[in-house]
């Protein structure tokens, strides 16, 4: 079947990326498709990107492709708008390609809101501490530039669990954040799996994480995947991003790790990873990303280095009293503009990327409130 459609042409969607647009409250979903088919598309071939959530529209929802040759591509990019706003979540898409000879679908589940983000892996450079067991940079000669590989330049071996693991845990600071990746991977099918894990006990048990393209394992004779693990599995060659809401570990401290887990036959190139984050999406009806408290009011937070300041202020007639502290107990003094006895500016440039406490002190109470400083 698919080699009688590949004789004709054949637009399919090879991987997209996506970013909000503040100014204008919208999304843009930036889809790769490439003509696979042997023959140049000769007619219009019609592509349609439909919302499976009525709340959320596609302001330009088709488009027509001609012209494009064997083994070329071409970018389209859609703009997706909420109606009716909520928490954020993985929204679903189903994208229509009319090709020459037949009908394409298939399903996209996107994030389309807006976020702030911590970089755990990026151009090159892995952020923070990580156990990289046998994993190291490899450079990609498509890209040009270094992306992990479980197995640099060569093969990964028989009967092995080889983990890329964080050392420190990180806190999951907001309900609507999503740990994102983009991958290729080259594995034995049904037998071999590149899996995600979390760690809410420091290390001590992992559970698995399943992002979009990850499926459960058949438990095979002798197969390293077994029922219960979910995996990326066989032969994927294009770069494409994988995401996994982390609402229920929300308020945790957290580890992740990656790995390649191989059984005894056969072996390929392995797991390749780029471009890891956290994304901290924000409240959805808020022009701010701001973590509330009944008496004090901290924002923007996350605050990012292109702000400006970190604006606090308290709900009450007391005077404003405060310490600053990173996880490990430090103390900060930063630079302050009180505009009022209940109204503030500080200045965090001297902050690294990291998450931090402003613990304020009343006459009867302590509040505390989490801060994560992207500098």
């Amino acid at each position: 079947y698919n080699f009688l459609n590949n004789t004709y042409s054949n637009l399919i969607p090879q991987d997209y990326e996506g970013h909000y647009d503040f100014d204008y409250n919208e999304f843009n979903l930036i889809i790769k498709f490439e003509n696979i088919g042997l023959k140049t598309i000769d007619r219009d071939c019609i592509i349609t990107l439909e919302s499976l959530n009525k709340d959320i529209i596609v302001l330009n929802p088709s488009r027509n492709i001609n012209g494009l040759k064997n083994s070329e591509s071409k970018y389209e990019n859609f703009k997706i708008k909420r109606l009716k706003y909520n928490n954020a979540k993985a929204e679903k898409f189903r994208i229509t390609i009319q090709n020459e000879k037949y009908e394409y679908q298939d399903i996209l589940s996107i994030f389309i809101d807006k976020y702030d983000s911590l970089s755990l892996f990026d151009d090159g450079q892995l952020k923070g501490e990580w156990n990289l067991g046998t994993w190291g940079l490899e450079f990609d000669d498509e890209l040009h530039e270094f992306v992990l590989s479980d197995s640099p330049k060569g093969l990964y071996k028989n009967k092995n669990e080889n983990y890329l693991q964080m050392v420190k845990p990180i806190n999951i600071v907001s309900k609507n954040a999503v740990l994102e990746f983009k991958t290729k991977w080259m594995t034995e099918a049904n037998r071999d799996a590149c899996v995600l894990q979390i760690s809410a006990d420091n290390g001590i048990s992992w559970n698995y994480l399943r992002t979009q393209r990850m499926i459960e394992g058949d438990g095979a004779d002798k197969s390293i995947f077994i029922k219960g693990l979910y995996g990326l599995h066989g032969t994927f060659k294009d770069w494409v991003i994988q995401s996994v809401s982390l609402e229920e570990y929300y308020g945790q401290n957290v580890l992740f790790r990656f790995g390649l887990l191989s059984d005894g036959s056969k072996n390929f190139d392995g797991w390749f990873i780029k471009n890891i984050n956290i994304k901290f999406y924000q409240n959805v009806n808020s022009t701010e990303s701001v973590f509330e408290s009944e008496k004090f009011l901290v924002y923007p937070n996350p605050f990012h280095s292109e702000n400006e300041y970190l604006k606090i202020e308290t709900k009450t007639c007391e005077e404003l009293n405060y310490r600053i502290y990173n996880s490990t107990g430090n103390e900060y003094l930063l630079p302050e503009y009180r505009e009022t006895n209940r109204k503030i500016r500080l200045d965090l440039k001297m902050l690294n990327t990291g998450f931090y406490f402003i613990v304020f002190y009343s006459k009867d109470s302590v509040s505390i409130i989490k801060l994560l400083v992207l500098n």
